[in-house]
């Protein structure tokens, strides 16, 4: 498998509580988001509203895919 991170995409005092992954991708990939820089990783659905286990103020992203996985756009929403 293949695995993207993002480098934080949102950082502030507000604590993030919600987020939606918006994807385009052929393939098997499996998202992640992280509301504490990465120190704890939850799996999250494309398009469904993620609440998080772990809150915190450093959003992430994570994708694994299995070849021949593509991802061609990815947006993601915060505090949703």
């Amino acid at each position: 498998p293949s695995m993207v991170t993002s480098k934080v995409i949102y950082m502030d005092n507000t604590t993030i509580y919600t987020a939606r992954i918006r994807a385009t991708y052929t393939g098997n990939v499996i998202f992640y988001l992280s509301a504490d820089n990465g120190s704890h990783w939850e799996l999250a659905t494309v398009d469904d509203i993620h609440t998080f286990t772990t809150t915190g103020t450093e959003l992430k992203w994570k994708a694994i895919g299995s070849y021949p996985a593509q991802l061609s756009v990815m947006k993601v929403e915060y505090n949703v």
